[in-house]
């Protein structure tokens, strides 16, 4: 988004915090007492550069379980011949 001028406008914390998957306001501390609202800004959006997008994450994670489990499978399948066949001897 841009303005009519052509300068081009900067997300707010809390819309990175929506494109990133978080609650709203996620990044504000609870223990700093920061009364100037450009150095809270600043450090919302370090902490939001510095952390993995939960919507990405979860996707990997699930990708990530589906290869174990028919890895899984997969090498319990070549097992069982061999199981059988150390059993009939």
């Amino acid at each position: 988004m841009s303005y009519p001028d052509g300068r081009i406008r900067r997300l707010m914390p809390v819309e990175c915090e929506r494109l990133q998957g978080f609650p709203e306001n996620w990044t504000i501390p609870e223990v700093l007492d920061i009364t100037d609202p450009d150095k809270l800004d600043t450090l919302r959006y370090n902490a939001l550069g510095n952390a993995v997008t939960v919507p990405v994450a979860e996707w990997i994670a699930s990708k990530i379980k589906a290869y174990l489990k028919s890895a899984d499978r997969d090498d319990r399948r070549q097992q069982e011949p061999e199981l059988a066949a150390a059993l009939a001897k």
